[in-house]
């Protein structure tokens, strides 16, 4: 062997070991820890005392709440594993719309998750990113259940075909299309909605970039579109907060049909939620876990909450 292939070799090793190194790196970064309840979860502070206050007078005006008002955050994750279809049978068997997130396989599936990195799930068969590295094959062995118990073991990752025939069934379904290729997933949605007859511009919601919501309109008019917005640079109370109400009067409702702000009961107030709903635009708040804040959301003109919980959640606020 010459001196160059030896140079030839060493660079090969290198560059896998670097390879190895990368890869451990991103997995140990975005694993799932086995005992967290839900995993990439920002939660919000529990809610002020003034909210609290705020939010018995608001469940005494408003009276009661349907489950259609609680939108299940990825189906019934608290109960089930998220995204899954035991998590949106869990959600339509209480009466629950649901949301739940779709990425393109490189075969073309559109299938449903959250992360990109899917195989860092622990127990995952299905490995690399999910936009460009993962096929049919490894979709129908990966396994979403084992993190979340032992019971929930095999729990297969589902496709939009798996999601689509709730539609009708429960009030809506929020389709949230995080996959940014937007001009590749929205044609492949668009078929699947040809398959399934049941799932109408009445009943399915579609959450996606600027430029995806201008392709629904080209190409899908009538759906019901989202706009989602966070009110602080960063994800935490004590971070800075952004213009709310240059937020709010930039929303179109030629456009969107559906306002989605984080909850933050100091900067979205009843003034700004007003304002979004005289345009005739709805407000869905997320992503809500505690009774005081749902009910004080719902006191200041929200129409949905989205929450990890619908079932606790609803049970919670009758009882608050």
């Amino acid at each position: 062997m010459t001196k160059h292939s030896l140079k030839g070799c060493a660079g090969v090793c290198a560059w896998r070991c670097a390879s190895a190194v990368f890869f451990a790196v991103c997995r140990v970064c975005t694993a799932w820890d086995a005992s967290t309840p839900q995993p990439d979860r920002y939660e919000l502070p529990p809610a002020s005392p003034d909210v609290v206050k705020e939010a018995r007078a608001a469940k005494m005006h408003i009276g009661s709440v349907s489950p259609s008002t609680l939108v299940a955050h990825r189906g019934e994750g608290w109960i089930c594993p998220e995204n899954t279809v035991p998590a949106f049978a869990a959600a339509a068997a209480g009466g629950f719309p649901f949301e739940c997130d779709l990425w393109l396989s490189r075969e073309g599936v559109v299938f449903v998750t959250h992360d990109v990195w899917i195989g860092a799930k622990k127990g995952h068969a299905a490995h690399g990113w999910a936009t460009n590295m993962v096929w049919r094959g490894s979709l129908e062995k990966s396994d979403v259940g084992v993190w979340k118990a032992p019971e929930w073991r095999g729990t297969r990752m589902p496709t939009i075909d798996d999601v689509l025939p709730w539609a009708g069934s429960v009030p809506f379904i929020q389709l949230h299309v995080c996959d940014p290729r937007t001009d590749m997933i929205l044609p492949r949605l668009k078929e699947a909605m040809g398959r399934h007859p049941n799932a109408t511009a009445g009943n399915v919601i579609i959450s996606t970039s600027v430029a995806g919501r201008e392709w629904m309109r080209r190409n899908m008019p009538g759906f019901r579109l989202t706009d989602g917005s966070t009110l602080r640079n960063g994800w935490y109370v004590t971070d800075p907060p952004f213009n709310v109400k240059a937020i709010a009067e930039r929303l179109d409702p030629a456009k969107i049909s559906v306002w989605m702000p984080r909850w933050d009961e100091t900067l979205l107030t009843a003034e700004i939620i007003s304002m979004v709903r005289r345009k005739g635009i709805k407000v869905m708040v997320w992503t809500v876990n505690d009774a005081a804040s749902a009910w004080a959301a719902l006191g200041r003109g929200a129409d949905l909450v989205l929450t990890d919980r619908p079932s606790s959640l609803l049970r919670e606020m009758k009882e608050f």
